[in-house]
């Protein structure tokens, strides 16, 4: 299907499946070559198949622990609609590289682009804390400031 109708929108939900398949079994090279496929194959090359797959090569590249190829192509993920998951999953790399300001800073950036009710910002504030924000609502954060100062 992949191959054979490369050219429809069928292609890619058929690497999509397949890269779940190859992650079930931690085959995270497999993985990654099918949803480097929705990448190259997706009708918008920045449409919302592209940007799900590039959060997808992250969370594995996470896995890997190559943490500077995950934040690079965090980079690269450009709606605006995807800010809260693409910051939250920068915090979770920085505290892996025992980042814990920047951690915090890119959780409480998560926070900010979210309503407080949602289940999302509740999971950022909790890592937030985690990484030893002593409020559990923390101020605004202002552009260009350091979080760590406000402690």
């Amino acid at each position: 299907l992949m191959h054979r109708y490369k050219a429809t929108v069928y292609a890619p939900l058929a690497a999509f499946t397949a890269a779940k398949l190859a992650v079930t079994h931690e085959q995270w090279d497999k993985a990654l070559e099918h949803l480097q496929f929705v990448l190259s194959h997706s009708p918008k090359k920045e449409g919302v198949f592209a940007e799900i797959a590039k959060l997808r090569i992250v969370d594995i590249l996470r896995k890997q622990k190559k943490y500077t190829e995950a934040l690079a192509l965090l980079e690269q993920v450009k709606p605006a609609a995807y800010l809260p998951l693409v910051e939250e999953l920068k915090g979770d790399i920085y505290v892996l590289t025992q980042e814990r300001d920047k951690a915090r800073e890119a959780y409480a950036k998560a926070m900010q682009a979210l309503p407080m009710d949602t289940p999302l910002a509740g999971r950022s504030q909790l890592k937030q804390i985690e990484v030893g924000y002593p409020h559990p609502n923390p101020p605004p954060h202002s552009e260009g400031g350091d979080l760590s100062a406000e402690q």
